[in-house]
């Protein structure tokens, strides 16, 4: 289950230090792609309350997408383990599946 979320992150400055929020991989579909970032629709809603803030969408980085398999295409269907930090949730260990 996706118990042991924790965390606000009010009043957080330093570096974007990630958290590991996820216990298994995670899947989803790439929605949108914007050369450098995009966001992730997930199969299952993920309980979060930082979910709220993309309309349930998980953000993701071209740093997180393999450099081997080219560019994120819309429609994708990937496997990602899901990450909090001071700017909400992204995705990371990103996989084409």
């Amino acid at each position: 289950g996706m118990k042991g979320f924790k965390g606000k992150g009010k009043g957080f400055s330093g570096p974007r230090t990630r958290e590991r929020i996820s216990e298994a991989p995670l899947s989803g579909t790439i929605t949108e792609w914007k050369g450098k970032f995009g966001f992730i629709q997930p199969m299952e809603p993920i309980p979060h309350e930082s979910m709220r803030r993309n309309d349930g969408k998980v953000f993701l980085h071209i740093k997180d997408w393999p450099k081997d398999i080219g560019e994120p295409i819309e429609g994708a269907s990937v496997s990602f383990q899901l990450y909090q930090d001071v700017g909400g949730v992204g995705a990371e260990e990103v996989l084409l599946v």
